[in-house]
């Protein structure tokens, strides 16, 4: 990275686990922009072609660092595809690009020093952007909760694994933010901040406040991070009935925990033997977290330069017999 390119931050969580409030509210401390999902393979980066990145996968990883210095030094390349369902909104994107091209644009034609970037996909990467220097903002929801949400947007659980449909939703969820229980050092850098959705959302206040920390937040990024967070988590609409994608109009703690009226106790249970000791561990680390942050008012992501291992030559092709 030279010294002109900018910070960034990243926010990333399983689908559905509330990555898009967590990447406005980031985006609301003054100074920051927000990139949405750029490792998206249907409108992001060329190279992206997979559903979440795999760590265990060296060609992955390329796309991975690869993609952040072209999304850091101005010449990222983006998918443009054609859905003939929706032919108005293929016809924009031909011609402008998608969202997260134009935001990619607009971010480069008027930089700040620092840029937010939330992203799902990239949440299995979440170790490898720790170890290049960058903070990460992990969303994490019990997978009850994130089940009961597909099903209100009319999205499939994965056909990975086997048993019935919580039992593969289980098996997926462990699959996604397994990479963060492998190695204990995870979830205790000083880089990364967990959010179990279900807990912190019972205090917004404490939340705001120690993501203006961990962010190091101005006082104008503050009162704009502390608008936004009163705005999207005091609202009337408690639980909704639409299949809107996205709804930072919420009451926030019965959101945190409303989904249990949804399950009986017997279905809880079989959720807690499959992923019970792996959530605890991460309502113990977002705690650790909101304490961390809270403390200290010093941290911001231009404090620390990431560095991306060396770009890998392609192979040569063999030579002609």
């Amino acid at each position: 990275m030279t010294p002109g390119e900018p910070r960034l931050c990243f926010v990333t969580g399983m689908h559905r686990s509330g990555t898009t409030w967590l990447g406005h509210a980031t985006s609301a401390i003054t100074g920051t922009r927000l990139l949405d999902e750029p490792f998206h393979p249907n409108f992001g980066l060329r190279r992206v072609s997979d559903w979440y990145l795999d760590p265990d996968r060296l060609s992955d990883r390329d796309i991975l660092f690869d993609g952040l210095r072209c999304l850091q030094d101005g010449t990222a390349r983006f998918h443009r595809k054609v859905d003939l369902k929706r032919p108005l909104s293929t016809a924009s994107v031909l011609v402008r690009g998608s969202g997260t091209e134009r935001a990619f644009h607009a971010f480069h034609r008027a930089p700040t020093a620092f840029m937010a970037i939330k992203d799902p996909f990239l949440l299995r990467m979440t170790p490898l952007l720790l170890a290049s220097g960058h903070r990460v903002i992990v969303s994490v929801r019990h997978p009850a909760a994130i089940l009961r949400s597909l099903d209100r947007m009319g999205w499939r659980v994965s056909d990975r694994g086997t048993g019935d449909r919580i039992e593969r939703m289980c098996a997926w969820w462990l699959d996604l933010y397994g990479p963060l229980l492998a190695d204990p050092r995870v979830l205790r850098d000083q880089g990364l901040f967990v959010v179990p959705h279900e807990t912190v959302f019972l205090d917004t206040d404490r939340l705001g406040r120690a993501l203006a920390g961990f962010l190091g937040a101005t006082d104008a990024g503050k009162a704009s991070l502390d608008a936004f967070v009163s705005r999207s988590t005091r609202a009337k609409t408690v639980k909704p009935l639409h299949a809107r994608q996205h709804d930072l109009a919420r009451d926030s703690v019965v959101l945190s925990s409303g989904w249990r009226a949804d399950w009986n106790m017997e279905v809880l249970s079989r959720f807690d033997r499959h992923v019970g000791a792996s959530y605890a561990q991460f309502l113990a680390a977002g705690e650790r977290c909101l304490d961390r942050a809270s403390q200290s008012q010093t941290h911001h992501p231009e404090g620390s330069r990431a560095s991306y291992p060396e770009k890998r030559d392609k192979p040569q092709a063999p030579a002609a017999q």
